[in-house]
């Protein structure tokens, strides 16, 4: 008496492995909320975030609401000069690049808070004004954590004038956009006396804890 042959559907099983790849393959990630996915790409640098936008439909918008902005390209500016055997003429297209970066993300940007605002590159007192539109920009945005680290090759130390407000002639120093949000304070190449720290942040700053 012989036993039953026991037949296999193989087309059953190349359909359930295929149907294993396409949950495998799931993106996972794509589905989370928006305020997570966001908080993710605030861990990256801006260059970062904003390449996670060719990724899908999905990513286009989403680096534009990080509320971490960090323009740090002094160690790679330095390390350009390092290289180049005519550096003040490598540092005034560095400049130029520097500042159409800043401002491209910034007319892109989305987020109505930042958390943090970092301008860390070698400027001179002709970007003054453009210093003035990121302090502007950060300000309207209730930065919590600032930083200005605005030279190394050039000596120039900023005035601490253009910190105070623009709108309001005549007005006094304590009279500062914005301040009363920040949480940290980092100020370099920018020449202010004891007086004007203690009459701008100390005044001003009632959340204030690192400066």
């Amino acid at each position: 008496m012989g036993g039953k042959r026991l037949r296999i559907d193989t087309n059953f099983q190349l359909k359930k492995c295929a149907k294993k790849r396409v949950v495998g393959n799931y993106d996972r990630i794509s589905q989370l909320p928006d305020d997570i996915l966001i908080d993710i790409l605030s861990f990256l640098s801006i260059n970062e975030a904003a390449r996670t936008s060719v990724l899908s439909s999905r990513w286009i918008n989403l680096w534009k609401h990080t509320p971490s902005l960090n323009f740090d390209a002094l160690s790679a500016l330095t390390n350009k000069i390092q290289e180049s055997s005519d550096w003040r003429k490598l540092l005034k297209t560095e400049r130029r690049n520097y500042l159409r970066w800043v401002n491209s993300v910034l007319r892109s940007h989305k987020s109505t808070t930042l958390k943090e605002f970092i301008i860390r590159f070698d400027l001179n007192n002709s970007y003054k004004s453009s210093i003035t539109q990121w302090l502007d920009f950060a300000f309207a945005r209730q930065v919590q954590t600032l930083e200005l680290d605005l030279g190394t090759y050039s000596n120039c130390l900023f005035s601490g004038e253009f910190l105070y407000d623009r709108r309001s002639v005549g007005a006094p120093k304590s009279m500062v956009v914005g301040f009363k949000s920040l949480k940290s304070l980092t100020l370099r190449y920018i020449d202010m006396t004891g007086g004007d720290i203690e009459c701008i942040f100390l005044h001003n700053c009632p959340l204030l804890e690192q400066l």
